[in-house]
């Protein structure tokens, strides 16, 4: 399991997030955007690093969102400005499995603790 936390800044009249605790995943800085799609499933938040979309963010269980990258899952949670970004080695229906059954949310909220 991979941990970055990120703070929020505003550049350019966007909200963007630059990394605070961890080696970046993506990059140092990241930017959650609001999509506008035209379909149904459109996901709450796009991940966006140095310009390229990197996942879409579907909310789960609990406050978190969860997406994929590279067949690998990524979870977000945005509490008080801090984005808390985790990728893990399991399926995404795994992860909003486990999220809504609250064990990998305690598991999470533990290490974001630390």
């Amino acid at each position: 399991m991979k941990m970055n936390q990120f703070n929020s800044f505003n550049q350019c009249g966007k909200t963007a997030y630059r990394l605070a605790k961890g080696e970046p995943i993506f990059s140092p800085s990241i930017y959650l955007i609001n999509p506008k799609y035209i379909h149904n499933r459109s996901p709450a938040y796009s991940l966006v690093s140095k310009g390229k979309h990197i996942s879409g963010l579907f909310p789960a269980c609990g406050g978190f969102f969860t997406g994929d990258f590279k067949k690998q899952s990524i979870v977000a949670c945005i509490v008080d400005g801090v984005l808390d970004l985790w990728m893990l080695d399991m399926d995404s229906t795994q992860v909003r499995k486990r999220l809504c059954e609250g064990s990998l949310s305690d598991i999470l909220t533990q290490v974001r603790c630390a």
